[in-house]
């Protein structure tokens, strides 16, 4: 099946946007775990702005963290739905597009294997910061 031609598979595209739309929602929810907007109003400069993680248990980070690796990575389930859509129209947008998706596939697969997701690090931040107060 050629990925240019005028036919769209809306039921797969549908799927993979749905994919995209709940890990996106994930993600919203390993934030909010983490309670981005609840600071410590006493607190100036950094001291302000990292409150809010000292306080929180080693469970909260982990499932946040947790919670941020499976919906990143869902969310790129998703660019498979949109690049159909732009091969529709352009093959040259199309082929830029996909080479963005195989480069986030390919961070994505050596994360895998001994790499980091970005929830990882900024979590692995927090909970070291804690410790330092």
């Amino acid at each position: 099946m050629d990925i240019f031609d005028d036919t769209l598979d809306w039921k797969r595209i549908r799927k993979l946007l749905t994919i995209g739309l709940l890990a996106g929602c994930t993600v919203f929810v390993s934030d909010w775990i983490l309670g981005y907007g609840v600071r410590d109003s006493s607190l100036s400069g950094l001291e302000k702005k990292l409150s809010q993680f000292l306080v929180l248990s080693d469970a909260t980070l982990f499932w946040s963290a947790f919670l941020g690796l499976i919906g990143i990575s869902l969310e790129g389930l998703c660019y498979f739905g949109i690049y159909r859509l732009i091969a529709s129209g352009s093959r040259k947008h199309a082929h830029a597009f996909r080479s963005g998706v195989l480069r986030r596939v390919r961070f994505k697969l050596l994360a895998l294997f001994g790499g980091e997701e970005p929830p990882f690090p900024i979590r692995r931040r927090h909970f070291i910061q804690r410790f330092l107060r």
